[in-house]
């Protein structure tokens, strides 16, 4: 939508062959070669507070992304239904990294 469009990026993420951008209402994936709009998913529905942190997994099938309240969720590429939400810190998130042979999420927050 035209709102949503209109919003300030929060959060963007980056692989070999996707880039993901976050904003209020709306999860994006663009292609890295092309530049075009993929997908594009309304966070409205699980939205509990601004996304602070975006990255996707190498085989480019889920979206991770880190939350303002310390939050991490899981989000399927595709169709952008929530996989998992995770509740390991209780500050911003400042960083995410994903081992892509085990699915391992390695979070970091603010304070530790």
């Amino acid at each position: 939508s035209n709102r949503a469009s209109q919003e300030p990026v929060l959060a963007i993420g980056i692989s070999r062959t996707i880039i993901i951008t976050v904003s209020t209402t709306a999860m994006r994936t663009w292609s890295a070669y092309t530049g075009k709009v993929l997908t594009t998913h309304s966070t409205d529905t699980y939205s509990l507070a601004p996304t602070v942190y975006a990255t996707v997994d190498s085989s480019g099938g889920v979206i991770v992304i880190g939350k303002e309240n310390g939050f991490v969720e899981t989000f399927d590429i595709n169709d952008g239904q929530m996989l998992r939400r995770y509740c390991y810190h209780s500050s911003p998130i400042v960083g995410l990294q994903l081992d892509p042979d085990c699915g391992l999420i390695v979070s970091a927050a603010q304070g530790g």
